[in-house]
């Protein structure tokens, strides 16, 4: 069976691509960059920020016996919206896919997703679902899905590796994790069918958020409980408020009212269709490989962001004294120093202090750390070599001031380095 597979490159597409083939079937897996050589598998060009008619798709879906979407996002950001990828493209590729007489259609949607959801994530997958099952396809709604590669229980993961936790409100509302093998096994068992339906999908066990913190922190062997420092939720709904204006920070005001919400769901539809119930949170743990690994993961995860903190409190710290703590002669001297005078100084000194802000508050939020820390070296290593150059007496300064831009050097680096363990 060949199968037209979008958001391949994904979380549970690339699971489910693997899936596909290892069940004997060709894929042809739809990106918006090639991927890489697989036998198997066709890649074809495919952008769901872009392609919003049945016209765009109808070469993707010609010849195929199955179409499967698996795109997804779960938060907003330049160039992606939640009414392109999960509605406009979806209902786009469906209609395609119908006109050309594919009739396995099957739609990755999420737990929760309805008509009424205050939060658009929601409401616009719903969007497809109904079109997919109006049209005879399945729907497959599952909760807080996790395994390798996952992104959500990574973060879960590095938050049980602190001494203290810091939790959204109470942390009593309940979740459902399931693992993605059991969502690709189910997955695959509809795209190899003509029975349409929604089904609800979850692992067989309910736990709270405390208690999923609590299975993590067993996992990567930590023996002694953690504080749980909960966080009141109008401080939450702040930080929230910010993520959602700006796009960067731990949550936004959707994935904060998600997670309150809580993610179960009844199991008894999906068994009575797939013939199995997904393993439990704990047991799907226990018999998981690579807890050593998971556990040095989860420290550098844990670490990552007290680095940024550090790191970004320096930038921030230096324009600060220089306008409101350190006499401003004395910001002009320095740079008297470096040979630079006259009616361009103040400006100079204004402005690299301007840049030092963006650059402590890009830091701090792990805004394009990589472009970011390579500024952050320039500046650094520019400072250091013209204060050199010019016998600044700040070198031997029994403070250090400018020795401590050393080991500076070493943490952006290190930020550089692990900069994709500090996306969200």
């Amino acid at each position: 069976m060949l199968v037209l597979l979008t958001g391949a490159t994904g979380f549970i597409g690339g699971h489910l691509l693997r899936a596909l083939l290892a069940a004997g079937h060709t894929v042809r897996a739809v990106a918006r960059r090639e991927g890489p050589a697989i036998p198997g598998v066709e890649w074809v060009r495919g952008d769901f920020s872009a392609a919003h008619t049945p016209e765009a798709w109808a070469a993707a879906v010609a010849g195929v016996d199955a179409v499967v979407n698996a795109v997804g996002i779960i938060r907003e950001v330049p160039g992606q919206r939640f009414v392109d990828l999960h509605e406009r493209a979806p209902v786009a590729l469906f209609t395609a896919a119908n006109a050309a007489g594919v009739r396995r259609l099957v739609q990755v949607s999420a737990l929760g997703s309805d008509d009424v959801s205050p939060e658009p994530y929601f409401r616009t997958r719903r969007v497809a679902d109904r079109l997919v099952v109006q049209l005879g396809g399945s729907v497959i709604r599952p909760s807080f899905v996790w395994g390798p590669g996952d992104l959500s229980m990574r973060m879960f993961r590095s938050m049980a590796a602190l001494p203290v936790i810091p939790v959204v409100g109470d942390g009593a509302y309940r979740v459902q994790p399931v693992h993605v093998a059991d969502v690709v096994r189910a997955l695959v068992a509809a795209a190899e069918s003509e029975r349409g339906g929604e089904w609800d999908v979850g692992g067989a066990e309910s736990l709270s958020f405390n208690q999923l913190l609590d299975a993590l922190r067993r996992r990567i062997g930590r023996r002694s409980p953690a504080v749980k420092l909960c966080v009141p939720l109008p401080l939450m709904r702040l930080v929230a408020g910010v993520g959602s204006a700006t796009g960067i920070g731990p949550i936004t005001r959707d994935e904060l009212s998600m997670l309150l919400r809580g993610s179960t769901c009844e199991l008894g539809p999906f068994r009575e269709r797939f013939g199995f119930v997904p393993r439990g949170f704990t047991e799907g743990l226990s018999t998981e490989a690579g807890a050593d690994r998971e556990a040095m993961l989860a420290e550098v995860d844990a670490a990552v962001p007290l680095l940024r903190l550090t790191v970004g409190f320096i930038w921030l710290a230096t324009p600060w004294a220089t306008w409101f703590g350190w006499p401003r002669a004395e910001s002009l001297a320095l740079l008297a120093e470096a040979g630079i005078r006259g009616p361009f100084a103040g400006p100079i000194v204004d402005a690299t202090c301007v840049l030092e802000v963006g650059v402590g508050v890009a830091t701090i939020f792990g805004w394009r750390l990589a472009w970011v820390g390579l500024v952050q070296l320039a500046l650094v290593l520019g400072f250091s070599v013209i204060l050199a150059v010019t016998g600044s007496p700040l070198w031997g300064h029994p403070f250090g001031p400018l020795t401590k831009n050393i080991p500076l050097v070493g943490a952006i680096l290190l930020l550089i380095a692990t900069r994709n363990r500090s996306a969200r």
